[in-house]
């Protein structure tokens, strides 16, 4: 029952507006995967309104609706029964009903399905003082249970429960071929994100494009896992280099921050194992934990590749691409025998395609001649360390004094669009000014919200800065580890500037930021 007594309101919203849709005078058998069953005249099909149901219909006369009915398919990991599905169910989404009230629990009847339940029950719609009566219909066939919801205003209730009736009566579970001898696979080679692996003959595409894409039946043929490539995360790389200027583990801070942000959306999670190795040549860490799913207890291993493709020096640190994959099943009692499955994809994997070669600086040796072009010129002028100009000479960023160039590593995310400079400041601890040059005003906000992102920066507040003729909008943002980062945009000159210093130095700084900001020169028309 997966968000189906959550997706009420939007019922409500759907059946008030359902317009046109002329009634059908005949009956429509309508077929679901393992059941079929016929929709009874006046009930017109429409477009489903969330990912995963199977079938929407709204009951019409006369040009309006009266009724509404949604078709939806969860694979249950254990053994329930319809009735255990149903509670489960309202446990979860009861209590987010206004005026929820039982009307009553009752068995259903269908041809073929030995196990069905319904549930009547009235609620009020959020902020509407009209009440409304739903149908719960839950039947197992299989290894899946199928969820009809029925809604109605229940003033109409009385008039069509009749029909909804009908349409229950009318379920019949498809007979299923007879079962035959499945030759087990041959192992075949696969490619998910970048990778190949060899997935043995126990594996097979699950079909399921809203969960794992692969799954692995024993000798039996019963499916003991699930294998989830989820592929590249892009914030993961973040984390990755943050932890990485900071001189910490970039992927021991990954899966600290996958603890600490998502895991507490499973439900008693517990760490069992945590280790470290290698997957298709790159650093890898492995977290194997429990964790209950739908009432269900099952054991998970976590798989986080970090490919680094450019090696880090002391001024400038490359984020790593970071990949995540895992396997699930929900047989805890036999995943040591699960592990060497596992493992054994894990061990295959290698990369597509050769991963980018840093460009190698060549020594000239002695005595030889310099390249062309090198010979007769004098040593270039230095630059003003406490001076930043755009390459195209657009516009020039005044530094406060001290700043040194490349005092601190420099952020570069996956695909920068543009130059990144940083500048540490003397005599101020953990000040780092950085400047990125964008293409396109997405680039440049995306750029500051991964910078916010890596640090759990919490906005706190926007104001908009005059420079010149020019208005820059700036947020201000504090972090989970007490610093602040000020990010500001110039939308129209593809100019970032952001500043981050220890929250205790921020209002003994608003004064340099603001001239850092405001101090900005253009070169005249631009």
């Amino acid at each position: 029952m997966r968000k189906k007594l959550s997706c009420l309101v939007l019922g409500v919203i759907v059946l008030a507006a359902a317009v046109g849709g002329r009634p059908s005078s005949a009956q429509t058998p309508v077929s679901a995967d393992e059941i079929r069953f016929v929709m009874p005249s006046g009930w017109v099909k429409k477009e489903a309104p969330a990912p995963g149901t199977l079938a929407y219909y709204v009951l019409m006369y006369q040009g309006k609706p009266y009724g509404e009915m949604y078709l939806s398919k969860e694979p249950l990991p254990s053994a329930l029964s319809a009735r255990q599905v149903l509670e489960e169910g309202l446990r979860k989404n009861s209590a987010g009903l206004q005026g929820y009230h039982p009307m009553g629990t009752f068995p259903v009847s269908a041809a073929g399905v030995s196990d069905a339940v319904a549930h009547d029950f009235t609620y009020f719609p959020a902020q509407s003082p009209v009440p409304f009566t739903g149908r719960v219909v839950v039947l197992v066939v299989g290894n899946a249970s199928y969820t009809f919801f029925f809604n109605t205003t229940s003033s109409f209730f009385p008039s069509v429960k009749g029909s909804f009736g009908d349409v229950t009566a009318s379920i019949q579970a498809v007979p299923k071929p007879p079962v035959q001898e499945v030759k087990k696979a041959e192992p075949r080679t696969v490619e998910e994100h970048g990778f190949t692996m060899t997935l043995a003959g126990g594996w097979s595409d699950s079909g399921d494009a809203m969960g794992a894409k692969y799954r692995y039946a024993g000798a039996d043929g019963h499916y003991l896992a699930s294998f989830f490539p989820f592929g590249k995360d892009e914030k993961a790389g973040v984390t990755a280099l943050f932890a990485l200027m900071e001189k910490r583990d970039a992927l021991e801070a990954v899966l600290a921050s996958k603890v600490r942000d998502d895991f507490p959306g499973y439900g008693d999670y517990t760490a069992v194992d945590t280790f470290r190795r290698k997957v298709a040549g790159s650093d890898a860490i492995i977290h194997d934990f429990r964790s209950r799913k739908e009432n269900v207890q099952v054991m998970f291993r976590l798989c986080i590749v970090a490919v680094s493709a450019v090696p880090a020096n002391e001024t400038t640190l490359t984020a790593p691409s970071v990949y995540d994959f895992a396997f699930l099943t929900s047989h805890p009692d036999r995943f040591g025998e699960l592990k060497p499955v596992f493992d054994a994809v894990l061990d295959s994997m290698k990369p597509s395609s050769p991963l980018p070669v840093p460009p190698q600086t060549l020594a000239v040796p002695e005595g030889t001649t310099p390249p062309s072009g090198a010979v007769g010129q004098g040593l270039p002028e230095l630059g003003d360390e406490e001076v930043f100009s755009a390459p195209d000479g657009r516009f020039t960023v005044a530094l406060p004094p001290g700043a040194v160039k490349d005092g601190a590593p420099r952020p570069e995310f996956s695909a920068p669009s543009g130059e990144v400079a940083t500048y540490g400041i003397a005599g101020k601890e953990k000040t780092v000014v950085i400047l990125h040059l964008f293409n396109t005003l997405p680039e440049g906000e995306a750029y500051r919200d991964n910078l916010a992102a890596a640090r759990g920066g919490r906005a706190a507040g926007d104001v908009v800065m005059d420079a010149g003729r020019k208005k820059v909008p700036v947020r201000i943002y504090q972090t989970r580890d007490g610093q602040v980062l000020v990010a500001a945009l110039f939308p129209a000159d593809g100019l970032f500037i952001g500043v981050q210093l220890l929250k205790e130095a921020y209002s003994g700084s608003r004064g340099w930021i603001q001239d850092l900001v405001t101090g900005v020169r253009f070169r005249e028309g631009d």
